[in-house]
């Protein structure tokens, strides 16, 4: 049933794009400026630069601390690397130092492939972990735009960039240091560099797009299979057709790309000690057997005994692996395309969705290309068992829908200048520019609900990882080097972990480390000077612990102020 809200807001949508189309017929004077303004490179970098300003006042910082555990896990990878190491050494009594997404033995290293963890480097040496993430939104905005812009036109590119600036799951999922960040915008810097081998046929384009396909490999792996597949059949079919120079080419892009991919096995080595074995496969071996791709769930114990959060993690996810099953995969499709459709579109489905399925009727070759690389990467991902709440998988899915979901715009809006002009033909570029107006109308009408929605997600938004800021800010106020046993709440949200890891133990001020009461004085013993603490969640105070007996003192203040230190 549709909702009144949904309804309201696809009538004000069809008043925009009427009575846009209805003023086109006029032809105002700005019209040919402003589209012959966005043909040029300068609009493509204001694109990008708006792209990262929203990115970043949505994010709050440069240096937000990564919230959720696999955020923490991509940092800690990225700066493991800029220490010119694959993995850090495992710290002593690894039991006390689990953290989720990450191998705590027989080395320190998480569990992911590097492609993604490297781009964050500079960011991370420069103290600004943010900025890599902000800058790749920057550049996929920009891509996009300019990417529909070549294969359509500038005001279909321009609202296919609005569309997805104002995406519901990018303003939630964009703020992050999660992978799909990179393989975005890689998608795409391998389409627009498709494009110009197509009609350049040079050896350089070629190289480019398999090396954006390769890192995608070593970033997100099934992701890049799945987009890969389309590129592989398009670029053999070309050599067929234009015979041995073409040939040649794709020899030396395919060897580009192997290289690039042999980070996997060489990350393997470094890691597990087997280059078959996988860091990603290990880690579920050791914690989650159960969750690994496929329609049955293995029922084999975890290699190590789970502390409290990653067995509530389990609990949680095991149900979700047990009911993936063939019999179930119809229903599965069918939930998780209609939540990547409405994290796409929002409350504005209600026109938004019937203009991408008018966009279906006239689909160029290069939208359909999109659109089956979209529709392999939901596809492939059918053999994880996931929420379907959780689209954050199909990022990359959702800058095809907004840009299928602008031509169909596009095409209404052509169909009401036609109208206007009783059919009378005109020139392709009055055209265009008659059309600027309409796609104008639309994005004014939208931007004041948009602007108030991200308005009001925007604080709580950021203040999702209040709770771990002021536990990291109350254990660097501890002027002397210590271990801080946590003591989690009954409640505690595991997604969230106040626990990680650093890739030198030595020279770290704090130790946050799981407390499991009398075991916790076997890790002092290891830590040399550093005094012990123990930190309750619950109450939110640091307690001073007896390194003898493990027992709790006193209610804990490292800076001598008359009142103990609280996180609310």
């Amino acid at each position: 049933m549709i909702a009144w809200p949904d309804l309201k807001l696809g009538i004000y949508a069809i008043l925009a794009l009427v009575a846009g189309s209805i003023v086109a017929g006029r032809r105002p004077p700005f019209l040919t400026k402003a589209t012959n303004w966005l043909g040029t490179p300068w609009a493509a970098v204001v694109v990008g630069l708006a792209s990262m300003a929203l990115n970043w006042w949505m994010w709050g910082s440069l240096n937000v601390i990564p919230i959720i555990n696999d955020e923490a896990a991509y940092v800690l990878q990225a700066q493991i690397f800029a220490r010119g190491m694959w993995a850090a050494p495992a710290p002593p009594l690894p039991h006390f130092f689990e953290q989720f997404q990450v191998l705590v033995s027989p080395v320190l290293a998480p569990k992911y492939p590097p492609g993604h963890a490297i781009l964050l480097i500079p960011g991370v040496v420069l103290g600004l972990p943010g900025l890599i993430p902000v800058l790749l939104n920057g550049l996929t905005g920009a891509f996009l735009f300019a990417l529909v812009r070549r294969v359509s036109n500038a005001w279909v590119g321009l609202l296919a960039w609005f569309l997805w600036l104002v995406l519901p799951a990018n303003l939630f999922f964009r703020q992050s240091y999660l992978s799909e960040v990179s393989t975005g915008f890689l998608m795409l810097l391998a389409w627009w560099y498709l494009l110009d081998w197509r009609e350049s046929g040079t050896m350089r384009n070629v190289l480019i797009v398999s090396a954006a396909v390769g890192w995608s490999a070593v970033t997100r792996p099934l992701t890049a299979l799945a987009f890969a597949i389309p590129i592989i059949v398009y670029v053999l079919w070309q050599g067929w057709r234009r015979g041995g120079g073409a040939w040649k080419q794709l020899v030396a892009a395919a060897a580009v790309g192997s290289v690039i991919v042999l980070l996997l096995p060489w990350q393997s080595l470094r890691v597990t000690g087997d280059w078959s074995l996988t860091p990603y496969k290990h880690y579920s071996e050791v914690y989650f057997p159960f969750d690994v791709p496929g329609f049955d769930t293995p029922d084999s114990p975890p290699l190590r005994d789970l502390p409290p959060d990653m067995m509530q993690s389990r609990q949680v996810t095991l149900p979700i692996h047990e009911s993936h099953t063939l019999d179930a995969l119809p229903a599965i499709l069918f939930e998780r395309v209609k939540l990547i459709l409405y994290s796409a579109w929002g409350s504005w489905w209600v026109v938004l969705a019937p203009l991408a399925a008018i966009a279906l009727i006239g689909l160029s070759a290069e939208a359909g290309f999109a659109l089956v690389s979209a529709a392999f990467i939901v596809l492939a991902y059918l053999l994880f068992a996931h929420p379907a709440e959780w689209v954050l998988y199909y990022m990359e899915a959702q800058e095809v829908v907004v840009m299928i979901t602008a031509l169909g715009a596009w095409t209404v809006i052509q169909w009401m200048v036609g109208i206007q002009r009783r059919g009378a033909a005109i020139p392709a570029a009055e055209a265009i520019a008659r059309g600027g107006v309409a796609v104008c109308a639309l994005i004014l009408v939208m931007t004041p609900f948009k602007a108030k929605f991200m308005n009001e997600i925007r604080i709580p938004f950021q203040s999702r990882g209040n709770q771990q800021a002021a536990f990291r800010d109350l254990v660097a106020s501890i002027p002397h080097k210590s271990v801080v046993f946590v003591r989690y709440a009954r409640l505690h949200d595991f997604n969230k972990s106040l626990i990680t890891n650093v890739p030198d133990l030595e020279k770290a001020n704090a130790w946050t480390v799981y407390d499991r009461g009398a075991e916790n004085v076997d890790l002092v013993a290891k830590a040399g000077e550093r005094i012990p603490y123990i930190f309750d969640e619950q109450s939110g105070r640091l307690l001073a612990m007896d390194p003898e007996t493990g027992d709790i003192r006193r209610a804990a203040d490292p800076l001598g102020n008359q009142r103990p230190p609280e996180i609310p």
